[in-house]
């Protein structure tokens, strides 16, 4: 009778059935308590922790609490409950269990809450000789927790250890840097944010607060060193965009408005901000977010997704602010799969805030991978008119419109942001390529032309738009020596691209160099192996040498490759009558 119950019940979940509070209460109520502990679990292992709190909700408020605390904690923090979690954790170690990471953290993030910080600090001794990423997060932790009671010179003397390694060194310097601003120690501050920001790969927010210490402090090459390496990572990011706008920006301390250039804090010499105010409770919290947010950043980049998103949401629950948490949240939830709490946490950003631009475009691109084709249109156009300024979104409108073989809209997203631009440079060259493309294809070739031309003079190194024209020509028949060049520098660029490879191979075969054309579609087929035009392409050039037995069999794989109707009926053609009366056939193309 059990094993029957326990099957419904996970079947229920696998089913979406139970996903609600009150259904996992119906059916904890209707089945059993074990029942129920099984289904959370596989909703756990399937990163559905809405249902799988759900039922821990129900759960422990039976007489199972106790057996089922451990598990719930853990369920409670990835799905953002990190504050019933917290009241677990206290709850557990009540109980004489021996606490470890998860549980040592959420008391942590309690106590600096509550603003009590000797009881915090305590709290990270027995982690002292931990290693992993936790040995490299606590001592910034307690370096947070020290900076409360006076510039935390010892707390410092255990970074630079570590940092002497060679490791995260610019994640130490960063946080060394804003404890010593809020200390007033600006001179200090400013080498440690200067070491920060030498890495290329640190995140906007770091950059964003040495501008801002740079600025503020009047030290004008240190902004606009800081100003253009923000503007050169990431030029299409949110908070790089709303600079250049003059908008004002928000740090997790506060507004900072950096509309006016460098130059308007120059006449404040380094220091002379007034008396040192140190940390408050606030600024710790903040401090500590940031701490458990950059260690959710580093595990999101191993692939680490369940541990990333437990130490994001502590991030969160100490700032609900933090909106580069709630963005790496919705992220971690995308990679595990749970795609409807990613779209809400893509939603929760503010639509007022610099991070809303990049929360709009993955919604969309989400959107989109979910096959929800028009609501990922109107996002984009939503987008587009909150930020009439920018080309993004409707690039991104273009682009999926195309995809969906629309090519009219796919024009017509990629023309309106085009008249966007007041003068084209060099990162213009998709809307070009773009627009180009969905020409080529609606058959208007003179105009995909004239687009696709117009993108080589901005870009002209781009392989994919090198590519793009010189196939275009190949199978026109015209310009075949110039296509050929460009072809060939393609593929020394882009040298494992397999459509590029073909291209050149092709450009080859319609010169009349079948040899070279078979040892060029050879390496085409190992690049992208299981292509259709390319497999057909190597059986052409196959059959054009003389073995005809051979491009045959290609041809056959070629059409057990599913390829589109038009290609379909060329191969069968082949197959059955042979090449030699074959007219040219243009053929769809991945370029």
């Amino acid at each position: 009778m059990i094993i029957r119950v326990v099957a419904a019940i996970a079947a229920a979940v696998v089913l979406g059935t139970g996903g609600t509070a009150r259904a996992a209460g119906e059916q904890l109520e209707a089945a059993s308590p074990f029942g129920a502990y099984l289904a959370a679990q596989h909703a756990a292992k399937s990163g559905d922790y809405s249902t799988a709190s759900a039922y821990f909700h129900a759960l422990i408020g039976s007489d199972q609490k106790s057996a089922v605390i451990a598990d719930a904690i853990k369920a409670f923090v990835a799905s953002g409950e990190v504050a019933t979690a917290e009241k677990l954790s206290r709850e557990l170690v009540q109980t004489g269990t021996r606490p470890w990471g998860l549980v040592i953290f959420l008391r942590f993030a309690g106590d600096v809450l509550r603003d009590d910080m000797a009881s915090a600090e305590a709290l990270l001794d027995p982690m002292a000789t931990v290693g992993g990423l936790d040995g490299y997060l606590v001592p910034v932790l307690r370096a947070w927790i020290s900076g409360s009671r006076g510039p935390p010179s010892t707390a410092f003397e255990q970074i630079d250890r570590i940092a002497e390694r060679g490791v995260l060194v610019s994640f130490f310097n960063y946080h060394a840097a804003r404890i010593l601003d809020h200390w007033g120690e600006q001179e200090a501050a400013g080498q440690r944010y200067r070491a920060a920001i030498q890495e290329a790969a640190i995140p906007d927010r770091m950059v964003l607060a040495a501008l801002a210490h740079f600025s503020a402090t009047g030290q004008i090459d240190d902004a606009i060193r800081a100003r253009a390496s923000l503007a050169g990572r990431r030029p299409a990011s949110g908070t790089v965009l709303a600079l250049q706008e003059g908008a004002e920006l928000r740090s997790l301390g506060g507004p900072i408005n950096l509309a006016m250039p460098p130059a308007a804090g120059a006449d404040r010499a380094v220091g002379d901000q007034g008396q040192a105010k140190g940390l408050d409770r606030r600024d710790v919290a903040i401090g500590v977010a940031e701490t458990f947010f950059d260690g959710a950043r580093m595990l999101f980049s191993q692939q680490f997704y369940r541990g990333a998103l437990a130490y994001v949401q502590i991030a969160l629950y100490l700032e609900p602010d933090f909106l580069a948490a709630r963005l790496l949240v919705a992220q971690v939830q995308e990679q595990l799969g749970a795609n409807d709490s990613a779209l809400a946490s893509y939603r929760r950003v503010p639509s007022d805030a610099p991070e809303s631009w990049d929360a709009g475009l993955a919604l969309a691109g989400l959107l989109g991978r979910l096959n929800r084709v028009e609501e990922a249109g109107s996002e984009l156009q939503l987008l587009g008119e909150r930020f009439p300024g920018r080309v993004g979104a409707l690039s991104a409108l273009g682009q999926l419109m195309a995809t969906e073989k629309r090519y009219d809209q796919a024009i017509a997203a990629y023309s309106e942001a085009l008249d966007r631009v007041d003068w084209l440079e060099p990162h213009h060259w998709p809307l070009l390529y773009g627009r180009g493309a969905a020409f080529e294809r609606s058959g208007l070739w003179e105009r995909a032309e004239e687009d696709l031309q117009r993108a080589l003079e901005l870009s002209p190194d781009q392989p994919f738009i090198l590519n793009y024209l010189a196939y275009s020509w190949i199978e026109q028949g015209r310009r075949l020596e110039e296509a050929k060049a460009m072809a060939a520098l393609a593929a020394r660029l882009r040298p494992d691209n397999g459509f590029i490879i073909d291209s050149l191979g092709w450009a080859h075969y319609r010169l009349g160099d079948y040899e070279l054309a078979v040892e060029t579609l050879e390496r085409a087929m190992a690049a992208q192996p299981g292509d259709p035009v390319i497999t057909s392409h190597y059986g052409d050039a196959l059959w054009r040498t003389g073995r005809k037995l051979e491009a045959r069999m290609q041809w056959r794989n070629a059409l057990r490759a599913d390829p589109d109707p038009e290609l379909a009926a060329e191969i069968e053609w082949k197959l059955e009558h042979g090449f030699d009366e074959l007219p040219p056939v243009v053929e769809e193309h991945e370029i």
